[in-house]
């Protein structure tokens, strides 16, 4: 589960190296799933502020940030794999 959070946290391009698409893969096939998707999107995150101060952010961002940068391979139309 960790490394599925890291993996979007990080959202490395496919063409950084194999592994790295591989993963992306991973992730967008398992977010395909509704319930996967629902279950990841309530995620209670928190970044620190520049008031060192935690502050909750909206996981289902960083999900929507990912499936935006990898939208060929979410809709199936990705040559690089």
């Amino acid at each position: 589960m960790l490394g599925i959070v890291r993996t979007i946290l990080f959202n490395s391009p496919n063409e950084k190296s194999k592994g790295v698409a591989a993963k992306n893969t991973l992730v967008i096939e398992l977010l395909k799933n509704s319930k996967f998707h629902s279950f990841l999107s309530d995620i209670r995150y928190y970044e620190w502020t520049s008031t060192k101060q935690l502050a909750e952010v909206s996981f289902d961002d960083y999900i929507q940030l990912f499936l935006a940068n990898h939208h060929e391979t979410w809709m199936g139309t990705d040559k690089s794999n």
